[in-house]
């Protein structure tokens, strides 16, 4: 590479994704979208009443878990265009749970109930419903610089495979769960979403 030349500027630190940030249950997308430019006011708004997962570590991954098929010909030589096809969507949050609510533990087993038993609370297996899917589950950390997000959402989510708890002595349990974003419908849109902030003017 020639001298003096680099991907780095003075604006590099402005498109950063930084630190594991905080997952929630059903943000308000809606209260995102409308809050005006207000970048702080927009990410209060929508998480006034979303349930925050509480602690994690190592951090969480999104994936749009977008499938394209290359569609070959003969006498093709390579990946032509206009002839590619999206074969499967199948967006995820993956989160590694520390903290082990009552509600994070039902949610980890979709379908589950929760019921009295005694000094305990009893979650029990149950079909799967319209009621047993999030609304979203969201990731939302630092974008560059304080007071600047990035928020990664998953729509119509389920766990698909439940986790596995497993103990450790000196240490605690900390369960990898992935959410799946399902379709609404035939036709409907990808059940995913990125908000980033809009770039700034140099």
């Amino acid at each position: 590479m020639p001298q003096g030349l680099s991907g780095l500027s003075d604006q590099t630190f402005e498109s950063l994704v930084l630190d594991a940030g905080a997952a929630y249950f059903n943000i308000d997308l809606t209260a995102l979208e409308n809050a005006g430019s207000d970048m702080e006011t927009a990410i209060e708004n929508a998480i006034a009443n979303a349930i925050p997962l509480g602690a994690t570590r190592g951090g969480a991954s999104f994936t749009t878990g977008r499938e394209l098929r290359e569609v070959e010909a003969d006498g093709q030589l390579g990946p032509t265009k206009g002839l590619m096809r999206r074969t499967a969507v199948r967006p995820a949050l993956t989160v590694n749970l520390l903290e082990q609510t009552i509600d994070n533990i039902r949610r980890q087993f979709p379908g589950a109930v929760v019921s009295p038993a005694g000094a305990f609370q009893k979650i029990t297996g149950g079909p799967i419903t319209g009621d047993t899917y999030v609304d979203n589950v969201a990731l939302i950390t630092t974008y560059g610089e304080e007071g600047k997000f990035i928020v990664f959402v998953v729509e119509n989510a389920l766990v698909l495979e439940s986790p596995e708890f497993a103990t450790e002595d000196k240490s605690e349990v900390a369960t990898e769960v992935t959410f799946v974003g399902c379709f609404s419908g035939v036709g409907a849109a990808e059940p995913w979403r990125v908000y980033v902030p809009p770039a700034t003017s140099s």
